[in-house]
């Protein structure tokens, strides 16, 4: 149940905003030994994902001053978002022929800026930590963090044989920047969603 204050706080509310979805999901449970007490989760090793997920981060840490840019010197600002497209380019193609992304397909996923729910082919106990890597059509923006699963359903009725659970998850160490770019993109698929609702009407 969303707080008192996400009801009366419009930029808190934004972070339960939820939609059904279809994304690349990596999800891994953490052995108790990577789980430090204090809450902060070990380094990882800089691979194709994690660097995706970096450039996703400084695309980020840029859009005020490129807006200024924009506003000033156009022509300056042009320049770099080529530049910054031709990167991000050229982070996709690396992430698309990581060896690991072979033969992985979409999911669909209940999501919001706070947690997801997604079918799985096994049960995983609540209170379980999981790795989470995500990868966001159609822009491959890339985003890792961890979650906490807070539930695990039988789903009985599903038609799907092969993944009959249904895993509840809630964020852990997901930062503001992540946080920021996960509700971006869910606003423009609702849009997305209702705009071809309303043309099939």
């Amino acid at each position: 149940m969303v707080s008192d204050i996400a009801e009366n706080n419009p930029s808190e509310r934004r972070r339960y905003f939820r939609i059904k979805d279809e994304i690349v999901l990596f999800f891994k449970q953490l052995e108790s030994d990577d789980i430090p007490g204090d809450g902060s989760f070990k380094e990882q090793a800089v691979d194709s994902f994690s660097l995706t997920a970096a450039l996703s981060h400084l695309t980020e840490d840029t859009r005020v001053q490129l807006k200024l840019l924009d506003k000033n010197y156009p022509d300056v600002a042009g320049y770099l978002k080529i530049l910054d497209r031709k990167i991000n380019m050229i982070a996709q193609a690396v992430l698309l022929n990581d060896s690991s992304m072979e033969g992985q397909s979409s999911r669909e996923v209940d999501l919001s800026a706070s947690g997801l729910a997604f079918a799985s082919e096994k049960a995983i106990k609540p209170e379980s930590v999981l790795e989470l890597k995500m990868i966001l059509p159609p822009s491959l923006m890339a985003i890792i963090t961890y979650g906490k699963v807070v539930h695990c359903r039988h789903n009985k009725a599903s038609e799907s044989e092969q993944f009959p659970y249904s895993i509840g998850v809630d964020f852990l160490s997901l930062d503001e920047h992540d946080r920021e770019l996960l509700i971006r993109h869910i606003v423009k698929r609702q849009m997305v969603q209702l705009r071809k609702r309303n043309n099939s009407a």
